[in-house]
């Protein structure tokens, strides 16, 4: 029953309202020479949550802070993986800031990042 209300919501919008995004350039990790970076998911707060990688096998999860309400300082960090895993996926944060994501040595598995840890 959800979708016949979302669906009339989006069908009853005019051009006028269309939305409009800004999509900021999140910049480079500090500690990581990554050759790309992929944003998987935003919150409320504006922090983006992804991973960064070499090209290789090698994928680091990395959160990009929101800016200040001047549009300065955002911040790239670079989430070190899980103990005794190499890679790691950031794929979702809450209002929060804990992050869902997974590591993939071995086998995926799931995880949990809050308060400056995996679990």
């Amino acid at each position: 029953m959800v979708c016949p209300l979302i669906c009339s919501g989006l069908a009853s919008r005019s051009a006028a309202q269309a939305l409009s995004f800004t999509l900021p350039d999140l910049g480079p990790t500090p500690g990581f020479n990554p050759q790309y970076s992929a944003g998987r998911a935003l919150n409320a707060q504006g922090d983006v949550v992804g991973h960064i990688g070499d090209g290789g096998i090698n994928a680091q999860a990395a959160r990009w802070s929101a800016p200040l309400v001047d549009g300065t300082s955002r911040t790239a960090s670079y989430i070190a993986p899980l103990a005794g895993y190499r890679n790691g996926i950031a794929d979702g944060v809450n209002s929060s800031g804990v992050i869902v994501g997974g590591v993939a040595d071995g086998g995926p598995m799931a995880a949990v990042y809050r308060n400056g840890a995996w679990s």
